[in-house]
């Protein structure tokens, strides 16, 4: 079986796109976090954060996320109650109405919880949140002691050894600029700082990606779509960093259609990035290097999965009117401009299954390939 420390000691797995290079202008390297089991590079901070209670009874891990982090912790938390018969539940709180999303992560393990979005835009403290939690575990039956101080806040506990430490220690010293997708910030945080740990002063210019028109919505509590919303509890930290470092630190914007081009493309390519990863593939597209041997490092935070909200006409196809309906549009060509895709989820990555294999337990390929594609 898996075990989670292969997870955060893997070596740093870093490809090298030669079409990038051609793309960019500049010698492009990217480190790949898709190449972790459940895709994404959410697999190594969930790993440290398990194996640190790994001999504890019982923990009920909780989290803001409608993807990859929740995966990436259902995923790796039934890997330690199978391996160590301790009590773990994975207990995701998502936007109301991703019901494609809610059944691929109870597949997967989760205690799923809806929330309004309006509910989800203000600040939920510890102890509402642990309320939150304790009442839908009993509300759907869930087997756990009821001790609330086994309830751990995933998104907010502070790990005492940087997640990403041996990773780090596998870049390359030549490299002048790095470029990571800005979300909440923290990936961008945990790498910045252990990079200045390890380097000190001669740390690469490290430059944080994010989607344009953001300011309009900061200081919202908005945390489950990270490429979407201006939510970013770790960017102060990070603006008081680049005053130390002048100019070692900067921030960058690109808009959602480059973004969304460039995903296009990174697809096209076979590289495996999900939109919110795209963003630090679009601000190296973006960027105005020195010159063409400057090296580059793309964090591509990894594949995971894309859900997108269901429209008013899809659910309306639920119902005979909307199909009779359907029927007639067909007939007349008209209905391929009303279908749309509800729920895309990306099927297991090549790499990732190569990786899994290797363990030699295909229970854990299985565990991460989850419920059949809809």
């Amino acid at each position: 079986m898996l075990k989670i420390d292969e997870i955060w000691s893997m070596d740093t797995p870093i490809i090298h796109p030669e079409v990038l290079s051609r793309e960019y202008g500049a010698d492009v390297s990217v480190f790949d976090g898709s190449a972790f089991p459940t895709g994404t590079i959410k697999d190594v901070r969930n790993s440290v954060l398990l194996s640190r209670d790994i001999w504890l009874d019982e923990v009920v891990y909780t989290t803001i996320s409608w993807g990859n982090n929740a995966r990436s912790l259902a995923v790796l938390a039934r890997l330690i109650e199978q391996s160590t018969g301790m009590r773990r539940i994975a207990a995701t709180i998502i936007p109301s109405g991703y019901h494609g999303l809610r059944r691929d992560l109870e597949a997967d393990g989760a205690v799923v919880i809806e929330k309004s979005i309006r509910a989800l835009e203000r600040e939920i403290n510890d102890s509402e949140l642990k309320q939150i939690v304790i009442d839908e575990l009993n509300r759907q039956g869930v087997r756990w002691s009821g001790n609330p101080s086994n309830i751990v806040n995933a998104d907010t506990v502070e790990l005492r050894n940087n997640s990403y430490a041996p990773l780090i220690e596998g870049f390359s010293k030549n490299i002048d600029y790095v470029f990571v997708p800005f979300g909440s910030g923290r990936t961008a945080k945990e790498i910045i700082h252990e990079l200045i740990r390890q380097r000190g002063s001669s740390i690469p210019t490290f430059v944080c990606v994010e989607v344009e028109g953001k300011s309009v919505l900061r200081g919202k509590n908005i945390t489950w779509d990270k490429t979407l919303t201006a939510y970013s509890t770790f960017r102060p930290d990070l603006e008081e960093l680049a005053k130390q470092y002048p100019g070692k630190i900067q921030f960058m914007e690109v808009s959602e259609r480059e973004r969304d081009e460039e995903y296009t493309f990174l697809n096209r390519e076979g590289i495996n990035a999900e939109p919110a990863a795209a963003l630090a593939f679009a601000g190296a597209r973006k960027y105005k290097f020195p010159t063409p041997d400057a090296n580059a490092l793309i964090v591509n935070t990894g594949k995971g999965r894309i859900y997108e909200r269901q429209s008013a006409l899809s659910a309306m196809a639920h119902s005979y009117l909307a199909r009779v309906a359907a029927a007639l549009l067909v007939s007349a060509g008209l209905y391929a401009g009303f279908c749309t895709k509800v729920y895309e989820r990306q099927p297991l990555d090549p790499a990732i299954a190569t990786y899994l294999r290797s363990t030699g337990d295909s229970n854990d390929l299985m565990i991460a390939r989850g419920i059949s594609r809809f």
